[in-house]
């Protein structure tokens, strides 16, 4: 599950509930904002998502905009 620090506050916790009871191994990752500007769609955001998410069955975005485009791009 990829959001950011607003949209995991709202649904994050949610979205981890209603895949853990659907039975998957669910991995938490909060984009963190960059001084006061929030997670942009970028080739270094991508790179790290990689490095720090491998290669999972699913990726799921709790967010719009830079996480939704971001968790496509994955």
């Amino acid at each position: 599950m990829i959001a950011d620090q607003r949209t995991d506050v709202i649904a994050g916790s949610d979205v981890v509930s209603v895949l853990k009871q659907a039975g998957w191994s669910v991995e938490r990752v909060v984009l963190s904002d960059k001084g006061n500007l929030p997670p942009k769609c970028d080739d270094i955001t991508l790179k790290a998502l990689i490095s720090e998410t491998g290669t999972p069955d699913l990726f799921v975005a709790v967010g719009s905009g830079v996480v939704n485009d971001l968790t496509k791009w994955l």
